[in-house]
């Protein structure tokens, strides 16, 4: 499940946020060093990061495109069943 993130106070409230993986690769590349922050940026450059992820989950949501060749969905059919033999692409927005 894709989780954007939120803050209890200046702390994560979620470990695995999608907001926190951002984070945590910026400060590995070392394009952030948290010990030069005062609270108050830190808190900022996470609300910043939420939003980010809430908007790629969106984008993402409302964009996505599934496709799959259907030799993958013979082998959950039903006996008798067949699928057409070309690729088929599905969009449309996830619920």
């Amino acid at each position: 499940m894709l989780v954007p993130g939120s803050l209890s106070g200046t702390n994560w409230a979620q470990p695995l946020s999608m907001a926190r993986a951002l984070e945590e690769e910026m400060v590995t590349a070392g394009i952030i060093v948290l010990d030069d922050e005062t609270p108050d940026a830190t808190e900022q450059r996470r609300k910043t990061f939420i939003a980010m992820a809430k908007a790629i989950i969106r984008h993402l949501k409302d964009n996505h495109e599934l496709a799959f060749a259907a030799g993958d969905l013979g082998a959950l059919g039903n006996p008798g069943e067949s699928f057409p033999a070309a690729a088929k692409t599905l969009t449309g927005k996830i619920r």
